[in-house]
């Protein structure tokens, strides 16, 4: 049988992983990649498991990045984000995913598609084409091409890894144009079957809902594998997110809302002033923290950074559960010079990075802050896992 054969590339971004496309070895109509992208990954399995493909059987291995020329003049590439159905044949282009946005400058660094500097730090700037957003990367480059060996930690992740800084710039309203897309900063939400619900709506890098996770039964400390086989909260949880969906304008009603994929409203439970502790044993107190699923499924066994930094928490805590690092992180005295001279008054210095405090117009879950937020910092690690020519039957791109 006739095969077709792309170049790809495999890569992890954080918690997250998936198979990286150069534009120019794609169709130029886009609605051509879809039978690609669903060949390369193994979409629409009924088993789940992804054996004829990339994916790993869960959402947040079943991604595929399409990375070319920038089409703006502030950026140096364009980012293209597509989640594949792992038991469905969906191709979502609605959102973005912050885990592999830390792959981007990695991967165009190694490829060639910006200068490569021969040691020293790199800056990436990146559009992302789903959200017509600019992401600013920043890591270290050692002999041409981005380093991977580092001493940081990443829950969920086993060993350590090289840094590498996202500053996601003016993330909100990504989907719906505003950050608070209510005009408020608690709205109630009728649910079927549940009541009314307190719940802050946030649109920021992807929107989602927040609640108490009180109001659910919950401690908001429970883990993906726990929620997984709680079958009545996953049915409140999706209750939850398609009401959400309709209330900040992203579905028409609850039916429609139940399609609309990484596009509509994630959810998170939130609870407040609780020392928690990661997988990884690592303990800290945080003013609010909790688990984030997507489409009532626990997406990912670390809670993504756009929820940590929307809610206001210290993106040096990012991830499910994780406390500050001791380590002294290796941008530490450059994040502090920087911080000197933005008027040091104005940001937070943390391990891993800085952020503008919060203005004092800020959203609220039940008393606590969510933010305004202008901009945000995190940290990641990401690993090149392999390159490939990808061999596709003639049957699957027709």
């Amino acid at each position: 049988m006739a095969q077709q054969r792309i170049h790809a590339v495999f890569m992890r971004g954080g918690t997250s992983k998936a198979v990286m496309f150069h534009a120019r070895d794609l169709p130029a109509e886009r609605d051509a990649w879809a039978p690609i992208f669903r060949s390369a990954i193994g979409a629409n399995d009924p088993s789940g498991r992804q054996l004829d493909g990339m994916g790993g059987g869960v959402s947040s291995l079943s991604k595929v990045c399409v990375i070319g020329p920038p089409s703006r003049a502030d950026a140096d590439v364009d980012f293209t984000f597509a989640q594949i159905g792992v038991t469905n044949d969906t191709v979502d282009y609605a959102g973005n995913c912050g885990n592999m946005s830390s792959a981007i400058g990695p991967f165009a660094i190694d490829e060639g598609l910006v200068p490569k500097p021969i040691d020293g730090h790199a800056v990436v700037r990146i559009h992302n084409t789903n959200t017509s957003k600019i992401i600013v990367a920043r890591f270290d480059v050692e002999q041409g091409e981005a380093a991977v060996d580092g001493a940081m930690t990443l829950d969920g992740v086993a060993g350590t890894g090289a840094p590498i800084r996202l500053e996601f710039m003016a993330p909100g309203g990504a989907r719906t144009g505003k950050l608070l897309p209510t005009g408020r900063a608690v709205d109630t939400l009728d649910i079927p079957g549940l009541g009314r619900i307190e719940a802050s709506l946030v649109d920021a890098a992807n929107p989602c809902v927040f609640v108490d996770a009180r109001a659910l039964d919950c401690t908001g400390i429970e883990m993906p594998d726990a929620i997984e086989r709680n079958t009545e909260l996953q049915a409140c949880l999706e209750a939850i997110r398609r009401a959400a969906s309709v209330a900040m304008g992203i579905a028409t009603d609850l039916d429609a809302a139940g399609g609309h994929g990484r596009g509509a409203a994630h959810h998170a439970n939130a609870r407040r002033r609780h020392a928690r502790r990661s997988r990884r044993g690592h303990r800290g107190a945080h003013d609010i923290g909790g688990p984030s699923a997507s489409r009532g499924a626990a997406d990912r066994r670390a809670v993504p950074r756009c929820r940590d930094a929307a809610r206001g928490d210290d993106p040096g805590n990012a991830g499910e559960g994780s406390a500050p690092r001791r380590r002294r992180n290796p941008y530490r005295q450059s994040v502090r010079d920087h911080a000197r001279r933005c008027q040091g008054d104005l940001w937070r210095v943390t391990d891993r990075g800085i952020r503008r405090r919060l203005p004092h117009r800020a959203a609220v879950v039940r008393g606590q802050s969510v933010g305004e937020v202008g901009y945000f910092h995190s940290s990641f690690t990401s690993r090149h896992l392999s390159a490939m020519n990808w061999l596709m039957s003639s049957t699957s791109v027709d």
